[in-house]
């Protein structure tokens, strides 16, 4: 059992996970602190202060999304304007799901911090693994080949499982 953890803590798309999982909370933390700031400090509708919220967020982490998470350098798969322009857009649906529980809410209970807060992270939470999937998928698509090493330098080498023919892959050391 350890060893089928082992194994899986350190296969490229749960690393890819948590590394997006970290990099998402680096990105809430932006996103509260613009869309409370906004709120309390300069007295901004719940709407407007989301928004700067969601530029300042969503133009922080591209970076890390692009560099660190998925471990693409500039020129290295689709072109970084291509990535961006596709990261925009799938980021779009989590601000639209936000504005728009944050709308009801602040409807629903004027002003109160609490209730807005609760509303975005509802309205981005529900299109996370969405997009998780879609920046792999699509925007920072890594080809995986056999026998070659993944975004953390360990081999990996696909196989199909005789059973059910599964993808798996066994991680040798590199």
């Amino acid at each position: 059992m350890r060893q089928k953890i082992l194994r899986l803590s350190r296969h490229p798309k749960t690393r890819i996970t948590i590394k997006y999982g970290i990099v998402s909370a680096i990105a809430t933390v932006i996103d509260l602190v613009v869309l409370n700031g906004g709120i309390k400090l300069f007295n901004l509708n719940p709407q407007l202060s989301k928004t700067a919220a969601f530029t300042a967020a969503t133009v922080s982490v591209f970076p890390l999304q692009q560099r660190w998470v998925f471990r693409l350098e500039k020129g290295e798969g689709a072109s970084s304007a291509k990535q961006w322009m596709q990261y925009l857009l799938a980021s779009i649906g989590g601000f639209v799901a936000s504005q728009i529980a944050i709308t009801i809410a602040d409807s629903i209970w004027k002003g109160n911090l609490l209730a807005i807060n609760a509303a975005n992270f509802l309205g981005f939470g529900t299109v996370w693994v969405f997009k998780l999937l879609f920046f792999q998928k699509v925007v920072f698509k890594v080809h995986e080949h056999q026998g070659v090493t993944d975004v953390d330098g360990v081999v990996v080498e696909d196989a199909a499982d005789d059973a059910g023919g599964k993808e798996t892959a066994a991680l040798a050391e590199g």
